[in-house]
């Protein structure tokens, strides 16, 4: 009988609200590790750890054979050739070993980073004057003898970069990242616990960034102006005032503030201060300048506007409800003081040129327009009340503002104090803290899921509103659980909206098609605490994520987690292929999609959804249809994760095209499910359509 090919595209992402044979074919059961893109389901890419050094992805090692060994190879020594002058960082054990170290004839594999110069065939090799052996041939860069074997090589080298690259400096978990531009920053609590601190990452690791010192003032005769040098009249101290902030009072009578201090050479105390080169006094000291550390707790929310006419003059502005807003420009922390008495702002944002802060019980402040240190209400500051607490913010536009509460959205709009006016959305519906984002549309999510301001507007808190509605179950498991979302992130490349939980686990969203698709993911061993994201890092988008180990991570860089392979499933709906109650014998199943060489994936099929009476698809041969005709025969074997539902597996060969596997079984419907358990190496691949080679069989009738 002629075998019948059903064709479907993968597609749809997750659905769990339609009953089995109603799901589209193309759409997912369960998955996890995969995302949806416009090819197909992808594997996820992974993250690595950061701190400024080279990324363990992007290292190169060179591989050198050797002879003659005489003395015992250290993880890390410095390889010198004598001849050459040649140096590199051994990074493994040597590899492919023979003979005995002293005895003239041990030989091998030696897997170097860091090269400088190039070695010599047949030159010296020390290390710290101790003689190792002889080079035996000329060095190879990212060689091996085949595909695999140079994976193994490119592992090692990754592993001992990856070792080298350092937790945030503190204890605790990171409480805040940020990209400023070409920097990367983050907060994390000292060892003691009594203060936070700022670190930049830089080529050698984490550099910490030390708040500017403070001089209070009073009586203030002759005005200063950023960057004036000032001097202490009786301590001969000196400072450049890179920014005087006046909190009450005029020039010329009796202003008083404080200057932010830079470049200090000596101690200020309570005295007469005059602008270098004049003997007059500007203003008087009213005590010794003072330290400003961060505070210990919160969590770190930022943004980058410039507020100021000059072009060079674009800050990052910092609150984490735990003390003072903040400004940082040009390696400088300034403090920024609102005169609250309790003055630990949770939430930022900017409105028509003015710097705005949220604090607790749902109060919204807004500093001067142009002037991000003067919150003087006589002078254009002002302070609106929301009458919830506040969970979220999100920048609609320039002159556009969205405040979630618990149980209430509001839009704060307007071009100054004068015209600013908050309208209520709904009072039916919030936001989750932290899960707000803005990618073509305002998302954000509240007890019932994943929602678009649009559809709270038109639906208020109903379930209609919903923007995921087919994975509705999804959510309330979440509830249940009890997890909590973490943070969320927009990869604007992917048309993604990513949203994070407290347990490890995620959901990627994908808004590049016609409706939203989306599939969970999992980011292994690594909890994450807060995240920041930046178009201009490196000339790219970048997003970064801090943890609760103290890490901060590079997410979609690499092809690893943090150095361990991806293990990721996707699972088709049960299909009946046109005929719900005829029973097929499924005879191969193939599979279209986009990989690198050495890709591993595998699969069984469930039929009669997976009732029982009709046994899964069991080891069979996997042919991969190569281009241009060649057919490979590809070794088979090794479940996944030890879980026998998964029955047997197949790996890949080096090839794209059409993967083919031999897949005998019958029933009257049947369920796909695909996994990989990706070495480390290995790169992403996309899983773009699935089809099941067929012949009919009996109807059944009375089942």
């Amino acid at each position: 009988m002629t075998q019948a090919a059903s064709t479907f595209i993968f597609a749809g992402g997750l659905d769990l609200a339609s009953t089995p044979l109603a799901t589209p074919p193309g759409k997912l059961m369960s998955g996890m590790n995969y995302e949806p893109t416009s090819e197909g389901y992808a594997r996820v890419q992974g993250f690595e750890r950061f701190d400024g050094q080279p990324a363990p992805s992007d290292v190169a090692f060179t591989l050198l054979h050797f002879r003659n060994g005489v003395a015992t190879f250290a993880l890390g020594m410095d390889i010198h050739g004598i001849a050459s002058n040649a140096h590199a960082t051994l990074v493994a054990q040597p590899y492919e070993t023979s003979g005995l170290i002293g005895m003239s004839n041990f030989a091998g594999r030696l897997v170097l980073v860091d090269v400088t110069g190039e070695f010599l065939d047949g030159e010296l090799l020390y290390s710290g004057g101790v003689l190792l052996g002889r080079a035996d041939g000329d060095a190879i860069g990212n060689g091996g003898d085949d595909e695999r074997q140079r994976r193994v090589y490119l592992q090692a080298a990754q592993t001992y970069r990856r070792a080298a690259i350092d937790v945030v400096p503190g204890s605790g978990p990171v409480r805040g990242v940020a990209v400023f531009d070409n920097e990367i920053l983050a907060w994390r609590d000292n060892l003691a616990e009594t203060f936070g601190a700022m670190f930049k990452a830089t080529p050698t690791g984490w550099q910490e960034i030390t708040p500017a010192r403070t001089l209070e003032f009073s009586g203030g005769l002759v005005e200063i102006i950023d960057g004036d040098q000032i001097v202490g009249a009786t301590s001969g101290a000196q400072a450049t005032a890179n920014r005087v902030v006046r909190l009450t009072g005029d020039w010329g009578t009796d202003a008083a503030g404080y200057i932010i201090l830079t470049n200090k050479t000596g101690n200020f105390g309570a005295e007469a201060v005059h602008i270098f080169g004049s003997v007059d006094t500007a203003v008087s000291a009213t005590g010794a300048d003072v330290a400003n550390p961060f505070p210990k707790s919160g969590r770190y929310q930022t943004i980058l506007h410039n507020f100021y006419g000059t072009a060079n003059r674009r800050a990052l502005y910092g609150v984490n409800g735990a003390g003072k807003g903040f400004e940082y420009h040009d390696g400088v922390v300034g403090f920024i003081r609102t005169g609250n008495t309790v003055d630990a702002p949770t939430r930022i944002f900017e409105i028509a040129q003015s710097l705005g802060f949220t604090f607790a019980g749902g109060s919204i402040q807004f500093a001067r327009p142009g002037e991000p240190f003067t919150w003087d209400v006589t002078l254009g500051a002002g302070e609106i009340g929301l009458g919830s607490d506040i969970t979220d913010v999100l920048q609609s536009n320039e002159t556009s503002v969205v405040f979630f509460g618990a149980n209430k959205i509001a839009v704060l709009q307007g071009r100054d104090a004068e015209s600013f006016q908050l309208d209520e959305l709904t009072e039916e519906a919030g936001a989750d803290a932290w899960s707000a984002q803005r990618v073509g549309r305002t998302l954000y999510l509240d007890a019932r899921g994943l929602r678009d301001l649009a559809a709270t507007q038109a639906f208020g808190n109903f379930r209609a509103g919903s923007l995921l509605e087919r994975v509705y179950p999804y959510f309330t498991s979440r509830r249940l659980g009890k997890n909590i979302a973490v943070g969320s992130v927009v990869s604007k490349t992917k048309s993604q909206y990513r949203l994070f939980w407290d347990d490890g686990t995620g959901l990627t969203v994908y808004l590049g098609s016609k409706e939203p698709q989306c599939l969970p993911f999992s980011t292994g061993n690594a909890r994450f605490t807060c995240f920041a994201q930046g178009d201009a890092y490196n000339g790219g988008e970048a997003m970064f994520a801090g943890s609760v180990e103290g890490y901060v991570y590079r997410l979609d860089s690499g092809t690893s987690i943090d150095g361990a392979g991806v293990q990721g499933f996707v699972m088709t709906p049960f299909n009946h292929l046109g005929s719900a109650f005829l029973d097929k014998r499924l005879h191969e199943t193939v599979i279209e999609l986009s990989a690198e060489p050495l890709t591993q994936i595998g699969f069984t099929i469930v039929f009669d959804y997976s009732e029982g009476e009709q046994p899964n698809s069991g080891s069979r041969d996997f042919w991969l249809r190569g281009q241009g005709g060649n057919d490979l025969l590809v070794e088979g074997g090794g479940g996944l994760w030890d879980s026998a539902v998964w029955n047997e597996f197949f790996w890949s060969a080096p090839l794209k095209g059409t993967a083919r596997a031999d897949t005998e079984g019958q029933g009257r419907n049947m369920s796909a499910i695909i996994a990989c358990q990706s070495d480390p190496c290995e790169a992403p691949h996309i899983l773009q359509t699935y089809s099941f080679l067929t012949t009919p069989r009996r109807m059944r009738r009375g089942d």
